[in-house]
């Protein structure tokens, strides 16, 4: 009988779970909205019969809140979280609109 090892549990597997559903929603929203004709920030979008285009959503468990405002960029970001990363977890997936 053998078992599967739990890599990654507790309130950071939690915490992933939630992200990464978060994530797909805010995808499919974006899209939604976007096919609406609204101008701003959407999800993947690539080109249509093109085929799968490759993306990679990351999240970083931080020893310390990065303390960003509420406009921030990714140059932001990644000084705010230098040396302060003590885990990290990556989905990497595929998309295509047909």
């Amino acid at each position: 009988m053998s078992s599967s090892p739990n890599l990654i549990s507790g309130p950071f597997h939690d915490g992933l779970v939630l992200v990464f559903a978060v994530s797909a929603a805010l995808g499919v929203i974006a899209a939604i909205v976007s096919a609406l004709g609204h101008r701003g920030r959407t999800g993947p979008m690539p080109v249509r019969s093109h085929g799968p285009h490759a993306y990679a959503f990351q999240l970083f468990a931080l020893d310390q809140a990065p303390g960003l405002p509420a406009s921030f960029t990714l140059d932001d970001v990644i000084a705010a979280i230098k040396g302060h990363a003590i885990g990290r977890a990556r989905l990497d997936g595929t998309y295509e609109i047909r």
